[in-house]
């Protein structure tokens, strides 16, 4: 009966021994995740990471070009030319719209004004 606990109580120390070593590094890599995210947002130009510049690029071309699909499907439904007119209209509106969102929660993430590293800390924290 003895060993049985005894047997019990280690197996209960190693779990939770493990449990914390698992919460360690987990605690560690989000805080070396932040700390490269600030440097990269504090040293950029534009205040913001290279990678969400690159999506605020992909994002402001796919706004132009769902705009200039809508008015496309539009000229084409006039003149007949377009079955499922409303449909494919649906879709470039959810689209634009979807691509002004992500548009907005970028413009979210940048540092405005003076970078400092707080900022560029407080703003990591967001894409860590």
């Amino acid at each position: 009966m003895r060993s049985t606990i005894v047997a019990a109580a280690s197996s209960y120390h190693t779990l939770h021994c493990h449990l914390l070593y698992t919460l360690t590094v987990s605690v560690v890599d989000f805080g070396i995740s932040v700390a490269d995210h600030a440097l990269e947002i504090y040293r950029s130009s534009e205040g913001v990471l290279d990678q969400n510049l690159q999506i605020q690029t992909m994002a402001t071309d796919l706004t132009l070009i769902t705009a200039d699909l809508q008015s496309s499907i539009a000229v084409s439904e006039k003149l007949g030319l377009v079955r499922n007119a409303q449909e494919l209209m649906k879709t470039a509106r959810d689209c634009h719209k979807s691509s002004r969102q992500l548009l907005e929660a970028l413009s979210r993430l940048k540092v405005d004004g003076e970078r400092t590293k707080w900022k560029a800390i407080g703003r990591s924290l967001y894409t860590a």
